[in-house]
C-alpha cells in the first residue's frame, strides 16, 4: 500500500493506494503549493492502471461495463446464452455447437431429452454418430441417424455382429389372387435404398387352394426393381423354394435366404409363384414377404 504524495510511486494493481495526507493551499493567497512527489505518485497510479487494463479494454463496446455484460448477468454470473462453463451445473436453453468434438469424462452425459424421449436418454441426430470404444446405457439411445459399432454387440448370451437398417413386410389382404402357369407378383415390399456389402435377410410364406388337377407350384423371392445389385445362391438372382406337387386342398410353402449387395442403390423385392398343371388362388392374409437389411461395415 502506498500513499499518494509520499513518492514511492503506486502500489496498484497489487495493491490499493491511499491518499491519507492532503494537500492544502499555501499560506500566500490565490497560491498552491505543488510537490513533485504528488504528480508523480499520481502519474504512476494511472500508468498501472492503464497497463492492468490493456489497451481497448473495452473492446467493440463503448465501455467496459457493457463488454463485461456482453457474457455475465448483472449478478456477475455468466450468461448462458454466451458462455459454456467448464465446471459446475449450466442450463443452456439453446443449442452449442462443438466443431473439435465433446469429451465426456466418467459423469458422462445426463438430463431430460424433449419430446417423446423420456429423462435419462440421450437423444442424437445428425448423420453417424461414432463410438469406437464400450457404450453402457440404463436406458435407451435412439437416433435420427446411423450407429456402428467396431466390434460385437452383446445382449445377454447372444453375439450380434451387425445391426438392423432397415425392415419391410407386406401381406396379401384383400381378393383372391389368381396363380396361373407363368411367374405372378403376389406381395412387393416398399422401395429400400441399400450400401455395398449390405446383407438382405428375405423370408416367406404362402397358401394357395388347388383343384382336382395335380398342380406342381413354386414360390421364390426376387428383385422386381431399383437400381442396386444384389446377388443370391441362385443362378439367376432370385431364392426359390422346392417346387410342390398338389392335388386338391391347400398347399403352404415358406422360403428364406439372403441377399448380398454389390452396388448399393435402391431395391424392390417381391414374393412370386407360379402354379403349372392348372391355376390355384392365393389365400387372404395367408401369403406374406418380410425383409431385414444388416450392415457390417461403413
Amino acid at each position: 500500500m502506498s500513499e499518494i504524495g509520499d513518492g514511492n510511486g503506486s502500489s496498484y494493481p497489487g495493491a490499493l493506494d491511499t491518499n491519507a495526507s492532503l494537500e492544502y493551499n499555501a499560506a500566500v493567497s490565490s497560491r498552491t503549493k505543488a510537490r513533485a512527489e504528488v504528480v508523480n505518485d499520481l502519474a504512476a497510479a494511472i500508468i498501472a492502471i492503464e497497463t492492468t487494463l490493456g489497451v481497448n479494454p473495452q473492446g467493440a463496446k463503448s465501455t467496459v461495463v457493457s463488454y463485461l455484460g456482453q457474457e455475465h448477468t448483472t449478478t456477475g454470473a455468466h450468461n448462458d446464452a454466451y458462455v459454456v462453463t467448464t465446471s459446475g451445473i449450466q442450463t443452456i436453453t439453446g443449442q452449442k455447437t462443438f466443431a473439435g468434438g465433446i469429451n465426456v469424462g466418467a459423469s458422462g452425459i445426463w438430463g431430460s431429452s424433449p419430446g417423446s424421449y423420456a429423462p435419462g436418454q440421450i437423444r442424437l441426430s445428425g448423420d453417424i454418430p461414432w463410438f469406437p470404444n464400450d457404450v453402457q446405457v440404463s436406458g435407451i439411445v435412439r437416433t435420427s441417424g446411423d450407429i456402428y459399432f467396431d466390434g460385437i454387440i452383446n445382449q445377454g448370451a447372444i453375439p450380434w455382429a451387425r445391426l438392423k437398417r432397415d425392415h419391410q413386410q407386406a401381406t396379401l389382404t384383400s381378393g383372391g389372387l389368381t396363380i396361373p402357369s407363368g411367374m405372378t407378383t403376389i406381395v412387393s415390399l416398399s422401395p429400400m435404398t441399400v450400401k455395398a456389402g449390405d446383407l438382405i435377410l428375405v423370408w416367406g410364406e404362402t397358401s394357395f387352394t388347388v383343384g382336382a388337377t395335380t398342380t406342381q407350384i413354386r414360390v421364390r423371392i426376387i428383385k422386381t426393381a431399383g437400381d442396386a445389385v444384389i446377388a443370391s445362391n441362385d443362378t439367376d438372382g432370385g431364392i426359390d423354394s422346392t417346387p410342390q406337387f398338389v392335388q386338391s386342398g391347400i398347399s403352404e410353402c415358406a422360403l428364406a435366404g439372403a441377399f448380398s449387395v454389390t452396388t448399393g442403390g435402391t431395391v424392390t423385392l417381391s414374393l412370386r409363384a407360379s402354379s403349372a398343371g392348372a391355376d390355384s388362388t392365393a389365400i387372404n392374409n395367408g401369403c406374406g414377404l418380410r425383409a431385414l437389411v444388416l450392415r457390417d461395415s461403413l
